[in-house]
């Protein structure tokens, strides 16, 4: 003997299983929208990466010490040669204010 379901059961299990596959779809179709902003995001941080080592690059290369002298001599700095003691006596100039 076979229990008696009735039909109303039926229709709440059909329409229940109705409303949990639309919720999947739903749910589905949020997570690949999702997935594919994080997929431009971190195309976006590769791009980013690349223009820092880039500027990275050019930073050392325009802070090189050759490149300094060459810009130093462009706008007329020259190099000096000249010795500086901090430990060297006093100029006689100087002396000269003692008074008598």
């Amino acid at each position: 003997m076979r229990p008696h379901i009735s039909y109303k059961i039926y229709f709440l299990l059909s329409i229940s299983i109705l409303v949990l596959a639309i919720a999947q779809v739903v749910i589905l179709n949020k997570d690949s929208t999702t997935g594919e902003q994080l997929t431009k995001i971190y195309q976006n941080l590769d791009s980013v990466d690349e223009d820092i080592t880039s500027l990275n690059q050019k930073i050392a290369s325009e802070s090189a010490y050759a490149r300094i002298t060459e810009k130093a001599t462009w706008i007329g700095l020259t190099d000096s040669q000249k010795m500086i003691s901090l430990t060297s006596p006093l100029p006689l100039a100087f002396s000269d204010l003692k008074t008598p």
